[in-house]
């Protein structure tokens, strides 16, 4: 039996006395730390790429923090927003491609998932839930587009794919090629395996509220109450 949690924290983020956002925080640094240690060992992770963020959504087993993802939304009408630094990576026109049929995007990054819960190690199919309760929250939102930027070969993109995403363009971050893709609310998909569905629709209805008990196994997520 496991108690899962889905809490969604909005800015500001500074400066808060949470210890669910500390740990939070504390999972984010430790897992970019050692990516860019990896991939591009020049750049220096700094804090307000993650506390500068509108929202970061998490999920937690027990206690422990397994997996976040962050998300901020972004009014391509006007100029400060067409220039977060969101887009200085991507093609030179791309902003300017999105401003012509959505006005508001819903940027979403910094996908973060627990070394002890990638793949199936929890139980969990921890990336699969993670990006499914950030695509309710974009539902949800006021934002007509959702946009990321990934690598295509980690399971984030097999699952963004499946709920409904789309390649727009590609380009490459920290020496890595990676693809941008989008999703419209009306493509939008229910995750293909049902209990996990189920499990990311409790997680939304409960979040920032009590825990939702499962038993995990490696065959599927059944209900263990």
């Amino acid at each position: 039996m496991h108690d899962l949690r889905c809490r969604i924290f909005s800015a500001p983020l500074r400066g808060r006395k949470d210890r669910d956002l500390h740990s939070v925080y504390a999972l984010w640094t430790d897992v970019w730390s050692r990516t860019l240690a990896e991939i591009d060992p020049n750049t220096i992770l700094v804090s307000d790429k993650f506390s500068s963020q509108d929202e970061v959504v998490s999920l937690f087993i027990g206690d422990d923090p397994v997996a976040a993802g962050t998300l901020k939304v972004l009014d391509l009408k006007h100029d400060i927003d067409r220039r977060d630094s969101f887009f200085e990576p991507l093609p030179q026109d791309f902003s300017d491609r999105l401003l012509r049929s959505h006005a508001r995007i819903m940027v979403g990054g910094y996908l973060t998932i627990a070394s002890s819960a990638r793949g199936f190690q929890s139980g969990l199919p921890t990336t699969e839930v993670l990006v499914g309760l950030m695509v309710r929250r974009f539902q949800e939102s006021g934002a007509d587009v959702l946009v990321a930027t990934m690598r295509s070969d980690i399971p984030a993109y097999a699952t963004a794919v499946q709920l409904g995403a789309r390649i727009a363009a590609t380009t490459e971050m920290h020496n890595v090629p990676v693809v941008v893709i989008t999703a419209m609310k009306s493509a939008i998909n229910s995750n293909p395996n049902a209990l996990v569905d189920q499990l990311i629709d409790e997680l939304w209805e409960n979040r920032n509220g009590p825990s939702v008990s499962r038993k995990l196994e490696r065959q599927g997520i059944a209900d263990a109450g």
